[in-house]
């Protein structure tokens, strides 16, 4: 009876050994095919980023990404394009109007051309180029959002925080970005911070490079507004000016003219044709809100423009 028990009782241990080892096999199978499902949902997620990234962080994900106060992350972290693959260096540099490099004092209420650089400094060459703008009060940590005009290969957004940047508008192959931008009306210093990266187009941000870069101006403390005279003799009163704009000019140049008012990011506030005299010319101002204007005339293909403080 011993020889069948024993018997019966290694069969039995023999059938739950292997009834074991099916189970194992199989949990290692389905941890094996898990795997690999969430090793496709983790790429095919990477690739979606990616692609929406390379629209812009700011108008895609509603984010910044610029290394500036209050971002949560960099470009070049190791979720985005935080590889060495791939090594790039972005460069602010500021110019006015003119083309003229800025290295001093910003102007208040000045309009400068604002050039990003991504240079590429080691590693693999970059098939295409990205980078991301914004301006800092750095007093308060408030963006100055003032960009306007950007290049063919960039875009302004602004993101529900009220941070405006300036960023790519997809992957571009060149690697300069430029943008204007206009000074505030007062505060003592700015920073401009920037990311760029560099990418191989993969489809993804494997093999990818980024990296931060900033530059601190201080601001005049001279007013903008300056004893201003023309060919038309044309005078604004009083300036500062509270609602009631008194407008005279030269007895010559008396006749009809195209009037607006524009701010300091050139949107028009007031448009309307008007018929000026020598004196007692007037333009109710009332509704505008305190800040720098400017009052713009034009009249056969000639433009005056006068600056004004509205309190």
């Amino acid at each position: 009876m011993r020889p069948k028990n024993g018997a019966s009782v290694t069969k039995c241990r023999a059938k739950r050994t292997s009834y074991s080892l099916l189970i194992i096999l199989g949990h290692d199978l389905k941890c094996r095919k898990m795997k690999k499902y969430l090793l496709f949902a983790m790429l095919g997620l990477t690739a979606f980023l990616f692609m929406s990234s390379s629209g812009g962080r700011a108008a895609t994900q509603n984010m910044g990404n610029t290394g500036a106060p209050g971002e949560s992350s960099t470009c070049a972290n190791q979720y985005c394009h935080g590889n060495t693959d791939i090594q790039v260096m972005p460069v602010i540099e500021l110019f006015d109007l003119n083309g003229n490099a800025i290295s001093g004092n910003l102007s208040p209420q000045e309009t400068y051309s604002v050039k990003v650089t991504v240079n590429h400094v080691g590693g693999n060459t970059p098939s295409g180029y990205g980078f991301q703008m914004v301006v800092l009060d750095d007093d308060t940590e408030t963006s100055i959002n003032t960009f306007a005009n950007p290049s063919e290969n960039a875009q302004v957004a602004t993101i529900n925080s009220g941070r405006q940047y300036a960023e790519h508008d997809g992957v571009s192959s060149i690697n300069e970005f430029t943008v204007e931008w206009t000074a505030p009306s007062s505060g003592t210093s700015v920073t401009f911070y920037a990311a760029g990266n560099g990418v191989n187009a993969n489809g993804n941000s494997q093999g990818d490079g980024a990296n931060n870069t900033s530059l601190q101006f201080d601001l005049d403390a001279t007013s903008p507004i300056k004893e201003f005279s023309n060919e038309w003799d044309v005078r604004i009163y009083p300036n500062p000016v509270k609602d009631q704009m008194h407008i005279s000019m030269g007895a010559s140049y008396i006749g009809m003219y195209q009037l607006s008012i524009l701010n300091v990011v050139g949107q028009e506030m007031i448009a309307l044709e008007m018929e000026l005299q020598s004196e007692r010319n007037f333009l109710n101002v009332e509704h505008l809100p305190k800040g720098y204007y400017s009052l713009v005339l034009l009249n056969k293909g000639k433009k005056v423009s006068i600056p004004f403080i509205k309190e």
